[in-house]
């Protein structure tokens, strides 16, 4: 990271930190949900700003008005204190990370295929992907976190390692929400629990390198977290409460299209606290609910209209889209045998235990602590009855994984291709959503009753935090999640530092046209989306032999991507001078 880019970077935090001081000062938001807040909003207008063409003048707007409200919440709120433990801790984070990005590169298969294609198309057009974009693969995708990415790289640079690091901020802004019972007058109490929210963290986002990727379901999951816990700590703050849920259920559909189930929890956790609480008029009730659904409702039609306008019909029926006419395409392509396949698959990989499984291991692990809890609180209370009294907050987690996978399994009905769905692809990562999402809900409530509790049950609360540090310490172990903190970086002698090395100095035109020589990194796995982002354009052809009587003409360039003997011979034969890998112009 360069000098320019480290002030660049200094400066998107102040912008970002004066909208946070603002909106706690002004709207008395607790400081652990500034964060996510701001993301969310500012993730949900450059979304809106990308479907109404003003993406750049939004972004400049946004950044220069964080400056304008730091100046003027220090004017107005001159002894509020921002060190507390848990700011300086999360501030640490930020630092560490931003640190270890910068040595970073994309390497996952997705990437290529969609999340950073679009983040590239963004930056390049200053436009969310339209009709003149035909390297986009998976249309109806929702954009929020790739409009958040775009904002960050206008403001800090347009490197890979801002990409990432963006995608990693977050993260850490909904991760923060997760230090929301942390008392920081007892700071002795802290370093347990700061250690057990780590591990937690690295987790839930380390699984596999995705964490350092652009890909979206940690990030889900962890602002699926940040969302239900401001309803269970705003619960009497009804209005604060209710204006946080809108704008997180508007950011996790925005998010990806499976951030719909997270709405929904979040909907019935909001209308279990309205109704126990008993101060509401039915037609209060009915208003508040209603004006959910109407934002929510208008948020998926925008978005699903977008997409229509600029892409046409074909959209509709894109992988994963939100259609019914999709869905009901989708199934109808399934016989009975597919179907069968599917469900006896899926039944299997549900139930089956095995010891590499990290999600049955998570899922034991939260129910086995718990009826040790409820039975500890049971028998210390000499109440048979408290122990399905606090095993009801267990209970309802058990069920949410349950309905999820009935979801899950509706997607691999009506939404994934049938040779997809036969063999479940994607179904760990799917998985673990969910657990991960479980995780931290459990590891958070632990954290509640270790602040809320009287001494004598804090005594067995620490014994499951000890129990929980040392199980994730395992799982960190035998999954080897150590890249989460120091970054492993898989691009030295990789076919992206080949390509990056092919343009380097090179101006690239997006959708020109180019046939690519690959006979021995043609069979990679993402030679071709690889080349989408790198060329952006789906205009090529990648081949993996040569002759003298191959036809070039309806190509612009051509790219020597591996070189071999019969390249030389084939170069010589045109009589054309061979540099060797490289790209070269065809006349």
């Amino acid at each position: 990271m360069n000098y320019i880019m480290i002030f660049k970077f200094l400066a998107f935090c102040l912008s970002f930190f004066g909208y946070c001081i603002f909106i706690n000062y002004k709207f008395k938001i607790k400081k652990e949900f500034t964060a996510i807040t701001m993301v969310s909003c500012i993730s949900i207008i450059m979304t809106f700003a990308g479907i109404l063409n003003i993406l750049r003048i939004c972004q400049i707007i946004i950044y220069l008005g964080g400056f304008l409200l730091l100046i003027y919440t220090f004017k107005q709120n001159k002894r509020v204190n921002y060190l507390s433990t848990t700011n300086i801790l999360f501030s640490i984070l930020i630092l560490y990370f931003a640190i270890i990005s910068t040595k970073l590169h994309l390497f996952e298969y997705d990437n290529f295929s969609h999340w950073a294609l679009i983040e590239k198309s963004m930056l390049n057009s200053n436009m969310l992907p339209n009709f003149s974009t035909n390297y986009i693969m998976f249309k109806s995708y929702p954009p929020a976190t790739a409009c958040f990415i775009y904002y960050f790289c206008k403001c800090v640079g347009q490197a890979e390692s801002c990409y990432i690091f963006a995608q990693i901020f977050i993260s850490l802004t909904a991760f923060f929400t997760m230090f929301t019972w942390i008392k920081n007058e007892s700071k002795l109490k802290i370093l347990p629990v700061f250690i057990l929210l780590i591990s937690v963290f690295v987790i839930t986002t380390n699984t596999s390198y995705s964490f350092y990727e652009l890909l979206v379901d940690q990030t889900l999951t962890l602002v699926g977290i940040a969302s239900i816990l401001n309803i269970f700590y705003n619960k009497s703050n009804f209005k604060q409460c209710f204006y946080l849920n809108i704008i997180f259920s508007m950011f996790l559909i925005l998010i990806k299209n499976s951030g719909i189930y997270f709405v929904i929890i979040n909907f019935i956790a909001l209308l279990y606290f309205i109704l126990k609480s008993k101060t509401f008029t039915k037609k209060q009730i009915l208003k508040y609910m209603l004006l959910s659904v109407l934002i929510l409702i208008f948020t998926l039609l925008i978005w699903k209209q977008h997409v229509k306008y600029v892409y046409g019909s074909e959209a509709i029926y894109s992988k994963h889209s939100m259609s019914v006419s999709a869905y009901i395409s989708e199934f109808r392509s399934k016989d009975n045998n597919d179907i069968k396949k599917i469900v006896k698959n899926f039944v299997r990989k549900s139930i089956k235990f095995d010891s590499n499984n990290i999600s049955i291991k998570i899922l034991l692990y939260i129910n086995v602590t718990s009826i040790l809890y409820c039975l500890y609180c049971s028998i210390k209370n000499k109440n048979i009855k408290s122990f399905f009294n606090n095993f009801k907050y267990t209970f309802a987690l058990d069920l949410i994984y349950l309905t999820y996978l009935l979801s899950l399994l509706g997607m691999y009905l009506f939404s994934m291709p049938t040779s997809e769905a036969i063999t479940l692809d994607g179904f760990g990562r799917y998985n673990f959503t969910i657990v991960s999402y479980l995780l931290c809900l459990y590891t958070t409530g632990m954290t509640y009753l270790y602040y809320k509790n009287n001494e004598s049950t804090n005594k067995f609360i620490v014994v499951l935090i000890l129990i929980s540090i040392f199980f994730t310490t395992h799982l960190i172990i035998q999954n080897k999640n150590n890249k989460c903190f120091i970054g492993v970086d898989y691009y030295s002698g990789s076919a992206k530092e080949t390509f990056d090395s092919i343009l380097q100095n090179k101006s690239i035109s997006p959708n020109e046209s180019y046939i690519i020589y690959a006979p021995k990194s043609i069979t990679c796995g993402y030679l071709s989306p690889l080349a989408n982002y790198m060329l952006l354009t789906n205009r090529k052809t990648i081949i993996e032999s040569i002759s003298e009587d191959i036809d070039t003409t309806p190509y612009k360039f051509f790219i020597v991507f591996d070189e071999d003997e019969y390249i030389k011979n084939y170069f010589v034969s045109q009589n054309i001078h061979y540099n060797g890998i490289g790209i070269y112009s065809i006349n």
